[in-house]
């Protein structure tokens, strides 16, 4: 027996790369999930190859499952990938892990009597990847609620009130590293508004490239079967080039996204690279923007502060507006200077951090942060591969003032599981701290709340006082005592709570809050409809199967 054990532990040692698939499905993404599982059973088995799924049902007693995918099929065939001419349905069951090989932390992880965190699950399974399903190369792929940036409320779990903080996924990132050499070749991210400046800056160095999009994510958006199926034959064909496959994989995602058009959908994607020394060309640039805008800002000074709003108006937008395209934003605003012809400066700095973004007219650029981004419909024609933080105005306190409402029972994850608020949560972010306290986005956020603000109506609350002891004939004390009740009264009504925390819809659909948005519409018989709008990138899905090509691969 010990014999056989040291066997497969130099077996495993060998092994070229685990699959890591985390479905933090404890809510009523539960049945879509089962779907993909078989998905991924279905796609066949490749010898040096590990596929590991944690799957968390929704239906209370139904325990937390660990499942090497096809590994008693793999371990007695060794590969067979696709569908061949069997159609047997097989049963998840048979892949679900032995018990005696758990980890300490798993065995917590999957007793469904035990109190464990969204953070711990997800340690948990990686931790277990790490020491029994070794590789030397990994692939992470979350899927659950997303929308991280600000509510920092990542992979929700309803049983524990709890979820993953930016700051938390950066720590599980970096447990795929040694000695600063990150094994993580690909960090997927199937949720919803997670493609952003703050998590690609947070996470650079602890994974080659992450895929996301800045808008809505479906279940059934990315094609589990093909992408393990791709996956597998360059596995089989080593040496792998990472660069090559990952970049085979954005495709998949992106042509399987395009039949979300016939349900009238737009989605985006992106595929980013997360080398540091990509950051490296986007920070001073990018410092000098935020210095010089928060100098235009300044109340009389110029008509920078106009341009500003203006192109905030302008610019792709995600999430209720608390979201903007980093890129197009900087598109917009150079546009606005240059029509004004004011600005020089701020046109220059703008075209730098597009070039560190992603380099106009040029796919798959190494030098890039977003290797590619695309685009299909009307709400996302703008999208650029990266979004950043940049509501109209400050968020108000998160913490909820009274109790009672009829959201209380469905938000109860949400706001129990950050009890910090937005700008705690943002102060402390590296795309904050890295860039210094007068020269990051954060305070450009500060100074534009404060400077594009309007001024109350009724200011200074003194006057007010006189205005109402004249027209209601009432005392000083009198007047000031009826408007405090008034006051009193709304503020024990009000939820505070702003769109910033809104949760991401169950079915993955973007909320329905009314956008300011004007983009481009058309005539379509009698009716002012949307004008359709889609990247060259995705139309790749429409071209005809080249001559001699296997579309099964």
């Amino acid at each position: 027996m010990p014999e056989e054990g040291s066997q497969m532990k130099e077996q495993q040692e060998q092994q070229e790369l685990t699959v890591l698939i985390y479905f933090a499905s404890d809510n009523p993404l539960a049945p879509l999930v089962v779907s993909e599982l078989k998905a991924i059973k279905d796609a066949g088995f490749q010898e040096d190859t590990t596929v590991l799924c944690l799957y968390d049902p929704m239906e209370k007693d139904a325990p937390t499952q660990l499942l090497d995918v096809n590994f008693k099929r793999r371990k007695a065939k060794g590969t067979f990938i696709g569908d061949g001419a069997d159609p047997y349905v097989r049963n998840m069951t048979e892949d679900e892990v032995d018990p005696a090989e758990f980890t300490p932390a798993m065995h917590v992880t999957v007793d469904p009597s035990a109190t464990v965190t969204a953070f711990e699950s997800l340690r948990s399974f990686i931790e277990f990847a790490l020491q029994k399903r070794p590789a030397r190369n990994y692939m992470l792929i979350l899927l659950g609620h997303g929308m991280i940036v600000g509510n920092d409320t990542f992979l929700p779990d309803g049983d524990t009130d709890s979820a993953i903080t930016l700051k938390q996924l950066k720590k599980l990132c970096e447990m795929f590293s040694r000695d600063n050499q990150t094994s993580l070749r690909l960090l997927g991210l199937h949720s919803c508004s997670m493609s952003s400046i703050e998590v690609a800056y947070e996470l650079k160095g602890k994974a080659d490239y992450m895929l996301a999009t800045q808008g809505t994510m479906f279940v059934n958006g990315w094609p589990y079967r093909q992408l393990l199926k791709k996956t597998f034959n360059q596995v089989k064909d080593a040496p792998v080039d990472y660069d090559e496959l990952i970049g085979k994989l954005y495709y998949l995602c992106l042509y399987n996204f395009t039949d979300f058009m016939t349900a009238g959908y737009s989605c985006d994607i992106a595929l980013c690279s997360l080398y540091p020394e990509n950051f490296e060309r986007l920070k001073k640039p990018l410092q000098d923007l935020v210095t010089v805008l928060k100098k235009g800002l300044t109340p009389g000074v110029s008509i920078v502060k106009d341009l500003i709003l203006l192109a905030h108006w302008d610019a792709q937008s995600f999430w209720s507006e608390n979201y903007t395209d980093l890129w197009d934003f900087c598109a917009c605003l150079a546009k606005r200077c240059n029509d004004a012809k004011t600005g020089p400066e701020i046109i220059a700095l703008c075209k730098a951090v597009q070039d560190a973004l992603a380099p106009e007219n040029k796919r798959g650029n190494p030098g890039g942060i977003v290797r590619y981004a695309d685009n299909f419909g009307t709400e996302y024609q703008f999208a650029r591969g990266l979004s950043i933080y940049f509501p109209w105005c400050k968020p108000l306190d998160d913490r909820r003032a009274t109790v009672n409402s009829e959201l209380d029972f469905n938000e109860a994850t949400q706001r129990q599981a950050s009890r910090r608020t937005i700008l705690e949560n943002y102060k402390e972010y590296d795309f904050t701290s890295e860039f210094g306290d007068e020269s990051s986005w954060f305070s450009f956020l500060r100074t534009y709340w404060d400077d594009t603000r309007r001024v109350p109506r009724y200011e200074p609350r003194d006057a007010f006082y006189n205005t109402i002891k004249r027209d209601l004939d009432l005392s000083e004390d009198a007047a000031e005592h009826v408007y405090k009740t008034a006051e009193r009264t709304f503020n024990n009504g009000v939820l505070k709570r702003t769109p910033e925390l809104k949760k991401t819809p169950d079915v993955g659909t973007d909320c329905t809050c009314p956008t300011i948005k004007n983009y481009p519409t058309r005539r379509d018989s009698d009716r002012n409809v949307r004008q359709f709008s889609i990247t060259p990138g995705a139309l790749g899905a429409f071209l005809p199967p080249k001559e001699g090509e296997n579309v099964e691969q």
